[in-house]
């Protein structure tokens, strides 16, 4: 594996440079050969099996051949390949880049086993704002139940086909990108909290603190999600936005009940309440700490 250029979340690709070998024992394997029919047309070939194998998920696939003797063929592929990717705990999340190689001939003589002992990730190899590890090898075969449109077979006809599927592991390099993502949404949590020092006097300007980190909370998550493809499952960018929300919102409904009451007594000199804005405070500080110091 030379390179992996790009790991796309958003449409969930990733482009990839390897050489790739095929070797197989050429007394075992006639040389190609062409037989003509009656009607002029190339009948039965023997193909080999750098011929007959096809990158599962890619596109923009580029095959060049780099050198070719009896019993090896190295070749030389770039491809986009698609992949459903698990973000559920983005920024955090780790993944495992799925290369799966399938020989598309029905033969059962055509059979790909890895490399293991020679196959491994390029020196060169590296992925911005990622870390990659040991490159893995599994073979198997993969059934297909379907005919492919032959008439001449029956619709339960099963085929199977050799696979290859090599892994690369990544993971993400430091939590740099999570105080880089969620800036924005705790600047704004803090913002709530400190409008607390506000006197409750002083109820437009303090509403406006508050009324302002709700808005720069959505635009937090609006901004994330730009970044990620649309999934219906719960993130943990989802939970944090979830939490910065319902902190913004109790402390915006804390300061509407406590006005509420002043205004019904404005007799009283002393704020008899400035106590539970402190406690709410310090509740909703520690809270956010214990779930920064787990989601670390």
């Amino acid at each position: 594996m030379n390179q992996i250029s790009r790991v796309n979340l958003e449409d969930s690709q990733f482009d990839i440079e390897a050489y790739m070998w095929f070797r197989w024992d050429p007394a075992q394997w006639p040389p190609m050969t062409e037989a003509e029919t009656p009607l002029g047309r190339t009948g039965t070939v023997r193909v080999y099996p750098y011929q007959t194998f096809e990158i599962i998920g890619g596109s923009n696939v580029s095959v060049e051949m780099n050198g070719l003797s009896p019993g090896l063929a190295v070749i030389r592929v770039r491809a986009t390949l698609n992949q459903r990717l698990n973000l559920t705990r983005f920024p955090f999340d780790d993944h495992v880049l799925a290369i799966a190689i399938e020989d598309i001939e029905k033969s059962p003589e055509i059979v790909l086993i890895p490399d293991t002992a020679g196959s491994r990730i390029g020196p060169d190899a590296f992925v911005n704002g990622w870390e990659i590890d040991q490159l893995t090898a599994n073979r198997s075969e993969t059934t297909y139940r379907t005919n492919f449109g032959d008439f001449y077979l029956s619709a339960k006809t099963e085929t199977i086909y050799s696979r290859v599927t090599f892994g690369i592991p990544i993971r993400r390099a430091g939590d740099g990108l999570f105080w880089k993502t969620y800036i924005g949404l705790l600047m704004a949590v803090a913002v709530s909290l400190l409008s607390f020092l506000v006197p409750i006097s002083a109820l437009e300007p303090r509403l406006g603190l508050k009324v302002g980190s709700l808005f720069a909370a959505v635009g937090s998550q609006w901004l994330i999600g730009e970044n990620l493809p649309a999934i219906t499952a719960w993130t943990m960018s989802d939970g944090l936005h979830a939490l910065g929300y319902g902190t913004i919102l109790l402390s915006l409904g804390l300061t509407v009940v406590r006005a509420r009451r002043r205004s019904c007594s404005p007799h009283l000199d002393a704020d008899p309440d400035s106590r539970i804005d402190t406690r709410f405070a310090v509740g909703a500080l520690l809270t956010w700490t214990l779930v920064l110091l787990c989601v670390n």
